[in-house]
């Protein structure tokens, strides 16, 4: 055509339209998926595989594949456990067509590298807490994770959740109330040369551990992190791993998680108060729990449960009967981000916004 004509040309920049499209896919309900018989496969075989678990899964999935650092130990937890085959590494496994559900329970620095690895093969992923090693790696998981065409599980080990303690907990308190909660944890010391505190394997015990505790204040909160701000006790080591981390949540809750590896060991390990509307509710070790309002109250539970076996049966569940993540990933996202801007606070002495 021989007509004058105008054009406007719109150039869009590549990552803020994968920004925007996961931010958007971040923002949906979790979604259900087509029923699944879970064949599991474990990347990780160590003491915490074998002993909270796998005896917890029995039953429950088919044990497909393992693989471990050493070939000899993949052979040796395959005969003991059943599983269908071995292999020496986990990236031979990921290769194994049989194996549709992917657990990551090695050293925290592979984490992010085989959750990443696993869902580009399509597999449902449970991993060991932590999701990522840093902001930039969990950035590069939630792109990943929130744009695949399927709706894949990915469930970080966040346990404490599924706690029969937690779970009584919550029938105390409506989701929409506004709570204060205290979580006290006395985890005692590490050598500063345990794997844990090296910087590039473990990622320190703020990161490694305490997301644990961030994660069970936003469950409890039933609202997202909106800010956060931490303080350390100089310790003189440069470990800065005793500290308070202070929480706000969007429905206007608050939290504060104070982690301590300076305590003495005969006072127990985790002390959890929940505080809303009159009622309190106090959860001793997760042995016990005293609830105060009109009248008080004391439930004893069966043992020290932490919910791994929940925990584990609610994942499988979700596997083999199509039903949403146990845990959104949006949640989990929200805490191991709260958790790495934590350490910026430590760094800053300022409260940082959560931005999802």
């Amino acid at each position: 055509r021989s007509e004058p004509f105008s054009g406007i040309l719109v150039r869009y920049d590549a990552e803020t339209v994968l920004s925007t499209q996961a931010d958007q896919a971040m923002a949906k309900s979790p979604q259900a998926s087509q029923p699944l018989l879970p064949q599991v496969g474990f990347i990780g075989a160590g003491n915490f595989a074998q002993n909270m678990l796998l005896p917890k899964l029995k039953g429950i999935c088919e044990l497909a594949a393992v693989a471990a650092a050493q070939g000899v130990q993949s052979r040796d937890v395959a005969d003991k456990y059943g599983f269908a085959a071995c292999y020496a590494s986990g990236d031979e496994l990921l290769q194994d067509e049989r194996v549709n559900t992917v657990f990551i329970v090695t050293r925290h620095h592979t984490h992010g590298e085989f959750v990443l690895k696993a869902l580009a093969t399509g597999k449902h992923v449970f991993v060991e807490k932590p999701l990522a090693m840093t902001l930039d790696e969990l950035e590069e998981i939630r792109r990943s994770y929130v744009l695949l065409p399927q709706e894949l599980k990915l469930m970080v080990g966040f346990n404490r959740r599924f706690a029969p303690a937690i779970l009584e907990a919550e029938k105390l308190f409506a989701a929409e109330q506004k709570k204060a909660i205290l979580i006290r944890v006395n985890a005692g010391a590490l050598p500063p040369d345990h794997w844990t505190n090296d910087p590039e394997i473990g990622g320190g015990r703020i990161i490694g551990e305490a997301c644990h505790f961030v994660d069970l204040a936003m469950a409890l909160a039933k609202s997202p992190i909106v800010s956060v701000t931490a303080e350390a006790v100089d310790d003189g080591a440069k470990l800065r791993d005793s500290l308070t981390i202070n929480l706000a949540f969007a429905d206007g809750s608050i939290a504060s998680v104070v982690y301590l590896t300076n305590g003495n060991q005969s006072l127990a390990k985790e002390h959890i108060e929940i505080h809303s509307s009159g009622v309190s509710a106090v959860i001793h070790d997760f042995r016990e729990m005293t609830i105060h309002g009109k009248s008080s109250r004391r439930i004893r539970f069966k043992g020290q449960d932490k919910g791994h076996a929940e925990e584990l049966r609610r994942f499988i569940a979700a596997v083999k009967d199509g039903l949403p993540n146990p845990i959104p990933f949006a949640e989990s996202y929200c805490s191991m981000k709260a958790t790495f801007l934590s350490l910026e606070s430590l760094r800053t002495g300022r409260r940082l916004l959560v931005r999802r």
